[in-house]
């Protein structure tokens, strides 16, 4: 590979576009023999990557690897969110994952090949910069994941992220609060209330579940009341309604 393209894919997990390829002095016939050769894979439509580097990622570089790669061809505007930033933050994911990159836009929604984009309101301080893109913070993306997540998931990740000091319980409340017109956020504010970020969790060793723990009395009517969600956000294409806590689905 051309040492300058080189530099500019070591900082994109090593993939690069057409467009970077030729302005290090690639022809068009020499990106179709390295694609012909195997050398490179193709992973969109003008986005490229080593196939060297693409055998060797582990799950995690080969998820964030597939979100470059759709953030690349959407352009600028959606920032990573939901399962897939909690793969870049590194918190902890239910068992059963999908592949499917999630992204966030204030302005758009659609469905494509292996991505979902979700039409949400951001202000500055839910995003951080990553790559020469953004992804939602650690508070945020927590909230949004716990709104699709089973019950038992959500209180997983927030106690794993508040033990190993991700986030704090004042920014997860912040982050309730700000979503509380969004669909699922009675989930999240549940999740939040049984979450105590302790190293020997009960809910981590798994003894425990929603309905038997002691701190779950009373919490149904407090989360009852942000279950009444705004009827643009309830229909909004790219949302669903969450499993019920007794499900363990891991979308």
């Amino acid at each position: 590979m051309h040492p300058e393209l080189s530099a500019v894919a070591a900082g994109r997990l090593g993939l690069f576009t057409s467009q970077e390829a030729l302005r290090v002095g690639y022809r068009v016939e020499d990106i179709r023999v390295e694609l012909r050769t195997r050398r490179w894979s193709r992973l969109r439509k003008g986005v490229y990557i080593g196939t060297e580097r693409l055998v060797t990622a582990d799950d995690r570089e080969r998820h964030l690897i597939d979100c470059v790669a759709v953030l690349l061809s959407l352009g600028a505007g959606p920032v990573l969110s939901h399962a897939s930033a909690a793969r870049f933050h590194e918190l902890v994911l239910p068992w059963r994952q999908s592949s499917e990159v999630r992204v966030t836009a204030v302005d758009d929604w659609r469905r494509g090949r292996g991505y979902r984009v979700a039409q949400a309101a951001m202000v500055p301080d839910e995003i951080q910069p990553w790559l020469a893109f953004g992804a939602t913070t650690v508070p945020r993306t927590l909230v949004d994941c716990a709104r699709e997540w089973s019950l038992t998931d959500a209180v997983v990740a927030m106690d794993a992220a508040l033990q190993k000091r991700k986030t704090t319980r004042d920014e997860l409340v912040r982050a309730v609060l700000g979503g509380s017109h969004r669909v699922g956020i009675a989930v999240a504010a549940r999740a939040l209330a049984l979450s105590d970020g302790r190293a020997e969790s009960p809910w981590r060793r798994g003894d425990v579940s929603p309905c038997s723990h002691p701190d779950s009395r009373g919490l149904s009517c407090r989360s009852r009341s942000m279950t009444r969600q705004d009827s643009s956000d309830a229909q909004m294409p790219g949302t669903r309604t969450p499993p019920s806590p007794s499900s363990s689905t891991g979308r």
